[in-house]
């Protein structure tokens, strides 16, 4: 099995390199894992199937990726991704993922092996 990381994970799709809120602060940085994220590997594993929905998306509709990832965490044992995007369905399918986040943990081990 791959090893996740952020840092895989933003080579495979860097489209979705968190963005500043304010676009006079530069947060170009160089890939690397200065901004932490703290997430376990089944939770790496959603956002990487997250990821790969919204990529498919947009290319399904011969569209340009029009994301912008602020924060990408976890909150009480919940996928929390703070984004914004002019394209309604995105925060759908984000909320999705938010809701398989939550009912992965509601079976009964508390795990997240019941999806992969």
């Amino acid at each position: 099995m791959v090893y996740l990381s952020r840092r895989s994970i933003l080579e495979k799709f860097p489209w979705a390199k968190e963005k500043s809120l304010f676009d006079k602060i530069d947060i170009d940085q160089e890939l690397d894992d200065s901004i932490k994220w703290v997430l376990n590997e089944k939770q790496l594993q959603l956002v990487v199937m997250l990821f790969k929905e919204l990529e498919e998306w947009f290319i399904s509709r011969n569209r340009e990726i029009d994301i912008k990832i602020y924060y990408i965490g976890e909150l009480l044992d919940r996928l929390q991704i703070d984004f914004s995007s002019n394209t309604r369905e995105v925060g759908l399918i984000i909320d999705k993922y938010k809701r398989f986040s939550v009912d992965l943990l509601d079976e009964e081990d508390g795990d997240y092996d019941v999806i992969f």
